[in-house]
């Protein structure tokens, strides 16, 4: 009695062992299943785009070309550093004028020519970004760097060798801007000969995600900041613009209600009209003009 009293111990003891293991088991690979599922069906929360949060804007005449965009624009004033304001540009990410052959900019220095403009993203961790850039097929050139003013700043190549910056965000010390103007910066257009690979390296690098897909001009939404295009740089669609769309030359345009009233105000500032405007056939239109310092960038009206 005794032994069978202790089999049946013995057994019920293991079955509850048995049925407790196969729950364990049952709630792993339930788990398991529910998060591929989430992975597979796009359940579970997707990381925000990374912004642009600045663009610099080289000048052979920091205070001619301050007000120049000041007038023509409305921008503010919203730091003023030594041979560097910073103005807000609205709604968009803000625009460094930065002095023609700074000895300050150092090794970078050779960036900042008349023609070019330097795209700033701005995300929380900078090391970790340049790490994901160099795994994508990047190459780091200026590693985290602080900054005297507050946060930091890094530089890496993309694959095709474009140049981009990196930077947290700092808070500046000057007045805060006024209230918020028009014209801010609504599409940063980087070129490239393979269209294909360079989108896909934005795409993951700052989760940017497809907006519009233009023949040959994928466009990608960075969240609140402005539009990502990626430009095949030798496309004769281009027309007239078609030498402003070179590796290493980011196009910046910024938003217009009225372009033929904006080319009027670059006229009267001291810039030029460098293309009128130009209907696009999925509605809106978008020009170029060139400042004082000879930089050349565009409008774009919004259908």
């Amino acid at each position: 009695m005794k032994l069978e009293r202790s089999a049946i111990h013995w057994t019920t003891r293991h079955a509850l062992i048995a049925v407790a293991v196969a729950a364990v088991l049952i709630a792993t690979l339930t788990v398991v299943f529910f998060d591929r599922h989430s992975e597979s069906t796009g359940s579970r929360p997707i990381p925000e785009p990374v912004q642009v949060v600045l663009i610099d804007i080289t000048s052979a005449d920091i205070p001619r070309d301050r007000a120049f965009y000041e007038q023509t624009f409305g921008w503010t004033l919203r730091a003023d550093y030594p041979h560097y304001p910073i103005l807000a540009a609205g709604s968009g990410p803000d625009i460094g004028i930065a002095m023609l052959g700074n000895p300050e900019a150092g090794q970078l220095e050779p960036l900042y020519r008349i023609g070019k403009s330097v795209v700033f993203f701005g995300v929380p961790d900078i090391s970790a970004t340049l790490r994901r850039a160099e795994t994508l097929g990047g190459r780091i050139i200026q590693p985290q760097t602080p900054i005297s003013t507050g946060g930091a700043f890094a530089m890496f190549t993309d694959p095709v060798g474009n140049t981009i910056g990196l930077t947290t965000a700092t808070k500046h010390t000057s007045a805060p801007p006024k209230a918020a103007t028009p014209n801010p910066a609504t599409l940063v257009a980087i070129s490239t000969p393979d269209v294909g690979a360079t989108r896909l390296f934005y795409e993951r690098l700052f989760t940017l995600r497809l907006k519009e897909e233009s023949p040959g001009y994928p466009i990608l939404s960075s969240g609140a900041g402005p539009d990502i295009g990626i430009a095949r740089s030798d496309d004769p669609a281009a027309g007239p613009a078609e030498p402003l769309y070179r590796v290493g030359q980011p196009v910046v345009l910024f938003q217009t209600p009225d372009i033929d009233a904006t080319l009027a105000q670059v006229g009267r500032h001291g810039g030029t009209t460098f293309q009128p405007e130009i209907p696009l056939p999925s509605g809106g239109a978008y020009a170029f003009f060139t400042d004082p310092s000879g930089n050349t960038l565009g409008l774009l009206e919004r259908p």
